[in-house]
Parts: structure tokens; sequence; C-alpha cells
């Protein structure tokens, strides 16, 4: 006789890290020990000493803390007589048995031979997100060690798996039944079945057998796929379930303090996301009045009978208050399209929607847990390839599982680049003091200057007393228009690439096409629009400039990889680090302020940048060689090398720019010219 222990101990919403999609919550049923035998001896209870429920839980899991060369056998009785089981291997430590919608009468452990185990956990689980089941085989095929007779399973039909996923099979079997699922290619066994896949033998009736798939399964399963083989056994039907994990994003729609009763009331009549069944409202309360007469209702209509109550207040503050909508209430505050919150003796903070994203979701940048102390030490950086597509409109999302917010200044602070660039203007999110509490979603909506300055950078995520879990971007509400800024700096010019159509300049910018007939003058031809992709001059007083596209163009870089040519500048969306002194026949020019001012400069060495949306000069006029023959025009370029004007030591092409009485003109060789190159008497 051996003595299997069960741990007594409860244990609720403990995540299995052996199964990340599944959430336990333990149930004792004896406190002292139990002894079984190599036969049918073992736990046998009535139906009604098991808190099990179809709707809430969806399988019955046993877990070893260890086998001494033993199997240990699991089965479930239902009160219809039906019965599940299944056998854990001295190797494996875990058995799961998916439940059926019948009640259970009895639950029996026993050892498939002489030894010991000690049994860890004994428990109920239910899924945790959605779960979806994908049919891979359907059929009926039969194994006698033949290797024609496998079933082979491509790697393309798991392409989306993730640890905790799990397969299920349909099965009958025969005397000797031996089942082996392994890794095509390599023929690796999985991690949870072992040599054999422990289904039962002498099975007449379909059977059902599943296994899940472990964190050291997903990559070689994904690249090589599966194949099932083994002796006299039949399987009719594979089936892959995968479980999207969520978690909870919100979108804010009030914050601020507000002290509510029944004629004072925080409203939202626009831009409600849509919802659906599960989707939760919730609400911030951070104070209450002494009467204990308080009350809070998310309503759609003053209709008393539709309001949906907040309950289980408590002392507690500030603290969340949630409502998980069911798919009737969701689908009336669609078709109505407002929401509110009313009620009376409570002081409100916040008031938002709280809609699930599978933690697999593209859009999730970066996962994990991150302190944010109070002396601004901590961060997240997304790097910028991360970032390419993100566009204006875009909400920038930082979950947070601890808030501060004891002092003025404690927030979430986002900066970019490799020096930690503050954006201009600065982009934060104040914690309101002692108001905000976690969980929460800080949103930070995309500008066009913000995705222009993460253009080509890295994102970092900081601040001062927070912890974040996850650092996401949402649509947000999509923007119809885009547009692009540029800063034209004291010298009064800059060169500009768009990846966008631009039907009407900026007030105060005029814009020009360069050309060059391979001699030492550069022209400058005036246009009323830009086009996509071409290279152009603008000329403009000091300042910031937004140039904005026609409505439904696109602003997407990812596939404008290469440079782009416009007669003599040569346009580019990404940093040139290096410029090449040629191409070919041609030479280059960087602008820059040199030693002789705002000009084209001759690249030498190699040792000129571009920045991103910016352009060179390209040319078959040789400065180094044919003289000092000027431009028709300066062109500014930016410091520090790359983004503004910066001391150059290269030859050079060179003209003078003046302003007389407010107005532009260019001085060539001590001759005058207008700023459309034609001669000023």
């Amino acid at each position: 006789m051996t003595a299997i222990s069960l741990n007594a101990t409860v244990v609720t919403k403990e995540y299995d890290l052996a199964d990340l999609t599944k959430q336990q919550e333990t149930t004792t049923w004896s406190t002292n020990e139990l002894t079984v035998t190599n036969g049918w001896d073992g736990i046998a209870h009535d139906y009604g000493e098991y808190p099990y429920n179809a709707e809430d839980y969806t399988e019955l899991t046993l877990e070893l803390a260890s086998a001494s060369e033993v199997g240990v056998y699991l089965a479930i009785k239902y009160s219809d007589n039906s019965t599940s089981d299944k056998t854990i291997n001295a190797g494996s430590l875990i058995a799961r048995i998916p439940l059926s919608n019948s009640s259970i009468k009895r639950i029996d452990i026993k050892l498939t031979a002489a030894g010991s185990a000690t049994i860890s956990k004994l428990y109920f689980s239910k899924v945790i997100g959605k779960e979806t089941v994908t049919n891979l085989f359907t059929g009926s095929n039969t194994f006698d060690w033949g290797w024609d007779h496998r079933i082979l399973i491509p790697n393309t039909a798991f392409a989306s798996i993730h640890e905790g996923d799990r397969i299920q099979f349909t099965y009958t079997s025969g005397a000797s039944g031996q089942c082996q699922v392994r890794v095509q290619e390599t023929n690796a066994e999985l991690a949870e079945t072992g040599e054999y896949a422990a289904i039962t033998q002498n099975q007449a009736e379909p059977a059902n057998f599943s296994f899940v798939l472990r964190a050291e399964d997903i990559e070689k399963v994904k690249q090589n796929g599966l194949y099932f083989h083994g002796n006299a056994y039949t399987i009719t039907s594979i089936d892959l379930h995968t479980y999207a994990k969520q978690i909870m994003v919100e979108t804010e729609l009030n914050r601020g303090e507000e002290t509510i009763n029944w004629d004072v009331h925080w409203e939202h009549t626009s831009g409600l996301p849509v919802l659906s069944e599960g989707d939760e409202l919730r609400v911030v309360l951070s104070a209450k009045d002494e009467s204990n007469n308080y009350q809070i209702y998310f309503k759609y209509d003053w209709e008393n009978e539709h309001a949906i109550a907040v309950t289980g207040i408590d002392a507690t503050l500030p603290k969340v208050y949630s409502v998980v909508l069911t798919a009737e209430q969701a689908t009336a505050i669609n078709d109505a399209g407002k929401l509110f919150v009313n009620g009376t003796g409570v002081t409100l903070s916040r008031f938002s929607i709280a809609q699930p994203m599978s933690i697999y979701d593209e859009s999730i940048l970066w996962s994990g847990e991150q302190a944010v102390t109070n002396g601004w030490s901590g961060n997240v950086t997304i790097e910028k390839e991360a970032l390419a597509d993100i566009k204006e409109g875009n909400i920038i999302c930082v979950q947070l599982s601890a808030v501060g917010g004891d002092d003025a200044d404690d927030q979430v602070l986002l900066k970019y680049g490799d020096s930690w660039t503050d954006f201009s203007p600065a982009v934060n999110y104040l914690f309101q003091a002692n108001s905000d509490v976690a969980p929460m979603t800080v949103e930070i909506p995309v500008t066009a200057k913000m995705r222009d300055q993460l253009r080509g950078n890295k994102l970092v995520v900081t601040g001062k007393d927070f912890t974040m879990t996850h650092v996401l971007i949402k649509e947000g509400t999509p923007v119809n228009t885009n547009s692009h800024f540029v800063t034209v700096t004291s010298a009064g010019m800059a060169t500009l690439v768009l990846p966008f159509d631009v039907p009407n300049l900026p007030d105060g910018v005029q814009a020009y096409n360069l050309t060059n007939n391979g001699d030492a003058t550069i022209w400058a031809n005036p246009v009323d629009a830009l086009e996509a992709d071409k290279p152009v001059l603008i000329i403009a007083a000091e300042g910031e400039y937004k140039f904005v596209s026609e409505e439904g163009a696109s602003d997407d870089i990812s596939s404008k990889t290469g440079t782009f040519t416009n007669g003599a500048l040569v346009g580019t969306y990404y940093a040139i680090a290096a410029v090449p002194e040629s191409d070919g026949s041609v030479n280059n020019y960087i602008l820059s302020n040199g030693s002789d001012g705002v000009a084209f400069y001759q690249v030498k060495d190699n040792t000129c940048s571009v920045a991103p949306y910016r352009a060179y000069l390209s040319c078959g006029y040789n400065a180094n060689q044919g003289g000092a023959n000027a431009a028709p025009m300066h062109i500014v370029f930016r410091q520090d090398n790359t983004t503004a004007i910066e001391d150059v030591q290269v030859d050079k092409l060179q003209s003078t720019k003046v302003f007389e009485n407010g107005v532009l003109y260019i001085k060539h060789n001590g001759i005058k010219y207008n700023i459309q190159g034609q001669l000023c008497k």
C-alpha cells in the first residue's frame, strides 16, 4: 500500500506556470492522508462535494510532485455513468481531463504499478480568454507501426501557436495500443507526451486525449510540424485548441474630480468605442460622503430599469470599481451612442471603458514588469523598428499595475532617441494626487509632430512613481490627412522630401525644384505644390511649418528604403550616415554652414550625413577642379551635421542671400537675382 498526500492549501487565482493560459482554483477534497493500492481503490466522493460547474470550469488537473517509476491513473465518472480518464507516466507529472457538461459522480486516483507518488495539486481549472478550435485532421487512420500509416500535420498549421495551447484527438484502441506524437524531421519528443502519449488501451468507444504544448516545444513545432505514429489504435479527428489570453486596455472618457448627485453627472455622448459582451465600465472613486448613502449607476438613458448598478463599494479609497457588460447591455449602449455615470454621495476621479486585447497582439510593443521609482529611475525602451508604421492619431498606451500619485510631479514621461531627447512640446501624463489608482491605462495620442520625431528613433517610457506591465499602440481616431512638420532656421532655407502630395504650401513658404546642366550653376524653379517623393528646396522665415496632404493620402514609408531624385536633389526618408563623395559620374554636395556661410559644400572623406526627409545635391560639376562658380542660392542644413547647420571644412559652391526691404535676393558673383533666378536691374 502506498500513501499519497493531497495538498490541503486552497489556492485562488494562481497562474499555473506550466500552462499560462489556465487559471487554477485549487479545492481540497480531504485534509487526511489518502491510502491507495495498485487497484481501483482511492478517492471516491459523491457529486455534492465537488464545487464543479460545467459553465465555470473546463478541466480537472492532477499534478504530481514526484513519481518513482510508477504511473498514476486519474478517472472521472459522471452522473450519466460516462467516464473520462488519463494516466500520468512517471516522467510527465501532470494530467488534464477535459470536463463534459454532466455532473461529476466520482473521482478516482490509483497507481498503475507498485511504487510511490506524491500529489501536489488536484484542481478544477478554466480557460482565460477566447478559445479557438481548428480541425487538423478528420477521417480514419489505423496505426500498426507502419511508417506509411503516419498522420503528418504540416508546420503551417502551427504558425500561431503559443505556450499553453493544446492538441486533442479522438481515438479508439486495442489491447496493445501505443501512441507517439513527435516533431517532424527531428523526431523530437514533446515535453508532455514524452516517448508515448498515455492513451487508454482496449478503448472500444471513441475517447478524447489532449496534451499541452510547452514552451520548449513551440519553436520546433512551428518550424517542422508534427506526426502521429504508433500501434493498435485509430484516430478519427485531431483538433488544435488555441487560447487568446488577454489584458484589459482602457479608453478614458472623463478625468478630474467630480462630486456627483442626482443632478450632477459625467456624460459621454460621442466617440464611444463599439462595446461587446465582456467589456468593462470602470470608475475610480476618490471620496464619499459621511452618510454612507452612496450609489453609482452607469446609464445610457434616464429609465431607471436600464440603470447598471455598481456594487460592493467599501471604505477603501481611491479604488477602481467596474461592471462587466452582458451582450444585451453592450448592444443597448451601442444603439444609444451615449453613456453617463449618475448617483449620489461619491466623488469620481476617472471614468473609462476597458476592452480585452490578446497578449499576442502585434500592437503590444513590450510586456513585463518595470518599476519607475520616486527618484525618476527605471524605463522601458521601444526600438525604432517597432515604430516604423506609427501614425498621427495612434495612441501610445502604458498599462500600469501600480501608481504613486502622492507628489504633484508623479507622471508617465515619454522621450525619444538614444540621448533621451524631450519631445517638443513635452509629452507626459501627470497623475492626479491621491486619485489615480491601478489598474489603469495611460493614453497618449500621437500628434504629427511626435510621429516625425519618433521616425527613425527609439521611444523611451519613463517618469516617476509607477509600475508598468505593457506598452502598446492603439489605432485611435483615424486622421484623414497626413502632415509633416519642418523647422526652418534663421538661415531661411531647407530641403524637404515627403511621401505624399501637398496641394497647398503653408503660408510664408516658397518651394523650388533644383536643376543643373553640368556646370557650376544650380537653378531654382518655383513650384506651387509638392509631389510625393520629389525633393525640393523651401525658403521661409525662421519657424516651424506644417505641410498637409490631401485627404486619404498615405504617409507610409516602410517600402521607401532607397533614395528619390528630382532634378539635382536626392531625397531620403531614412538617415544617411555617410554620403559618398560621388555616385559614378556625378559629385555630391551637402548642405551646411561652413567657413563661407550657408552653401552647398562638396562632400569629402564620406564624413557628411543627411537627416530623414531631407536631401543632398548631386551634379556633374566638380568644385574641387572647376573653380569657385556658385549655385544660385544657399540651402540650409541642420545642426550637429545631421539635424541642423554645422561647420564643415570642404570645398563649396557659393552664393550670398540678402534681404532688402523685406525681400530676399541672391547675389552671385556680384550680380543680384530674384528668387526666381531672374536678373534684377
